[in-house]
């Protein structure tokens, strides 16, 4: 790769979602594997010209332009071996003209550089030498800083172009894509053994569908999807990019990560009490709590209140005191398309908590009532809920489109799997609205639950992690306040600051694969998903189904460990096996992987 030249500074391309990127594939009729990477980096407009467009054609492209877009144009060879040679005619040349005059031009030619000499009126020009597809997936990475760019001109093609340019570019820690090999795994073997876990769940009714992802050194290299989106042989088939509902992966993945932000801005002291911010637990018991201890789970919360059940009517179905099929006067919290709760059952449920008793002091208890504490007290301090705060500091700047509350507002329903056909609450599919019941009365948006996401932008967030707090050439969080949530709390055998880390009690069943390192964190979900990355050997690992479809007491998939079997695989390919574990034999970690419980 080659970076001509760059006037604007537009490479590594930005991707907060804010920018919109188009990609303008010229000379190349069907989709092409630079244009397919680029979906990787964000949400792309998609748009396609031939070698000669007509006068109409200019005009519906440039229509679909606007002004401050990014558009990414590749332009192909003509496939001619060893000459590679690019057509450029007057049309697409003036067609490039006037997309540069009102939007920010990207363009990779995917052909040989003498074809640069028709090009001097443009800023920004990434040389890509060959139509190859090795050569067409490495131009996207690193448009978008996942690779280096270091190569100089072979040739002077024009006087803009001459013998030896080129601008070199440091890698800006963004997630790539690579071959497991290239990070010292086995690839072979870890398709194998994935395959086969995944084809088990499925078999046994555990799941109807899965996506694995795995990623080692910044680089995502096994990303798979499976079955599809319930058991019927006619649902959706299961997509990479699908968007799961995370559960309680919202723990980390939103609240904990605000939380982390606003210690950085110094707006947070966990080792106050809850009552030091939020004035209304003032003669409760909640208010003495210490926030360090409630992220912890040690603070002797309850695990869970059902609430929901409290709003049924005798007949075990939503009560139309609480509810209505319609949005209408003050029945305005969506729990469904045609389900709306009274708004004053929000204080409700805040009061339950608030009045809640503490049976669990001096004693480690998972709790969501404390995250539901944690994430109003992110609203108390930042003036923004939950969602709106990660979104503006995390997963807009990241370009992480996926990661949403209420995902329904922005993505398309059939892209997102059905988590549960409810007949105890909602009494109907529940597909786009969060799981679980007490963040659906809260309107979709809590502390503990509510977050979906798909496979990749997951990864992102626990990559950026893992880069102690930097992504993509910014820095969303000090490398200290990453080190003190992901640092296990004193005298904890299994939790940091807000994360799961792996089970040091040989008394309990392993919650991640044996090799995990001690240092490993991250988070499990109700509905079927998991989340960890592993500082010491660089691995993020993301599991996401919808296992509690058709019923969530269908629990086969923790019963057969399918998770962290498939977590295990991972370690298990990784080649050779880590110096830290001497006298274990690929056979052994074989073993250990069908036989874990």
């Amino acid at each position: 790769m080659t970076l001509v030249r760059d006037e604007a500074g537009l490479v590594p391309v930005q991707t907060p979602v804010t920018v919109r990127l188009v990609s303008l594939q010229i000379g190349a009729s069907k989709t092409m594997p630079f244009t397919e990477r680029l979906d990787d980096y964000g949400q792309v407009t998609h748009l396609i010209a031939g070698n000669r467009p007509t006068a109409t054609e200019q005009k519906q492209v440039l229509e679909r332009i606007k002004p401050n877009d990014v558009v990414l144009a590749s332009l192909y060879s003509d496939g001619s071996r060893f000459i590679e040679k690019v057509p450029l005619s007057a049309e697409v040349l003036g067609l490039l003209r006037e997309i540069d005059g009102r939007a920010k031009l990207v363009l990779t030619v995917f052909g040989n550089p003498y074809s640069l000499k028709e090009l001097d009126p443009f800023g920004t020009i990434l040389e890509a030498y060959t139509r190859d597809e090795v050569a067409q997936d490495a131009a996207a990475q690193a448009l978008f800083g996942a690779n280096r760019i270091t190569g100089r001109l072979p040739v002077t093609a024009s006087a803009k172009s001459p013998y030896n340019a080129g601008l070199e570019t440091t890698a800006n820690f963004r997630m790539g894509y690579g071959s497991p090999e290239s990070v010292d795994m086995d690839g072979e073997l870890l398709t194998k053994h994935v395959d086969a876990i995944a084809a088990d769940a499925m078999r046994q009714k555990a799941t109807p569908g899965m996506v694995v992802l795995v990623a080692r050194n910044g680089k995502i290299v096994f990303e798979k999807a499976y079955g599809r989106h319930t058991y019927s042989p006619r649902s959706q088939p299961v997509r990479v990019n699908d968007v799961y509902d995370l559960a309680s992966v919202t723990k980390v993945a939103a609240t904990t990560l605000c939380i982390m932000k606003l210690v950085d801005e110094g707006k947070i002291d966990i080792n106050k009490p809850l009552g030091h911010y939020l004035s209304e637990l003032a003669g409760s018991n909640k208010s003495p709590l210490i926030i360090r201890d409630v992220l912890a789970h040690r603070s002797g919360l309850h695990s869970w209140i059902p609430f929901y059940r409290y709003t049924l009517g005798a007949n075990h179905k939503p009560s139309s005191q609480f509810y209505r099929t319609v949005q209408t006067g003050d029945f305005v919290v969506p729990v469904t398309d045609k389900l709306f709760m009274n708004k004053a059952q929000v204080d409700a449920v805040w009061q339950q908590i608030y009045d809640s008793p503490l049976p669990n002091v001096g004693r480690y208890r998972y709790s969501d009532l404390g995250f539901y504490l944690l994430a109003k007290l992110v609203d108390r301090v930042s003036g923004l809920t939950v969602d709106e705060y990660a979104a503006r500091n995390f997963y807009y700047p990241m370009g992480l489109e996926s990661l949403r509350y209420n995902p329904l507002r922005s993505i398309d329903r059939d892209r997102i799997p059905p988590t549960e056909i409810d007949n105890y609450f909602r009494m109907a599919a529940v597909q786009g609205y969060v799981h679980d019941m007490g963040a659906g009365m809260m309107g979709g948006v809590s502390g503990h639950a509510g977050l979906f996401g798909d496979a990749h932008d997951l990864a992102a967030l626990f990559q950026m992690l893992l880069q102690e707090g930097s992504y993509g050439g910014r820095q969303y969080l000090s490398p200290a306040t990453v080190k003190l949530f992901t640092t296990r709390y004193p005298g904890e055998l299994r939790r940091g600051l807000g994360f799961d880390m792996k089970n040091l009690d040989d008394n309990r069943k392993l919650n991640v694969a044996e090799d995990a390192s001690a240092s490993t964190f991250g988070h499990l979900g109700f509905t079927g998903t998991a989340v960890w990355a592993d500082p010491e050997e660089q691995l993020v690992y993301v599991f996401l189904s919808n296992r509690t479809y058709p019923s969530m007491e269908n629990n086969k998939l923790a019963k057969m460990n399918t998770r962290v079997k498939a977590q295990a695989a991972a370690y298990e390919a990784l080649a050779p096996i880590s110096p830290a574990k001497p006298g274990v034999s690929r056979d052994d970690a074989t073993a250990r992987l069908g036989n874990r419980p």
